[in-house]
């Protein structure tokens, strides 16, 4: 699976590129991320609310 325009810049003779996944949309990992970093739900919602995300 590829996106048109996205590609590897290095190229292996042996080791073909291949893609499994596309790259996560903006965002998509937000609240993972937070939550790992220590913000409860209530906090992420707070911030959601006054525009921070």
């Amino acid at each position: 699976m590829s996106a048109p325009g996205l590609a590897n810049p290095i190229r292996l003779s042996d080791t073909p590129v291949t893609y499994e996944r596309a790259a996560p949309t903006l965002g998509e990992h937000t609240d993972a991320v937070l939550g790992e970093l220590g913000y409860d739900a209530a906090r992420i919602a707070a911030l959601r609310k006054e525009g921070v995300l």
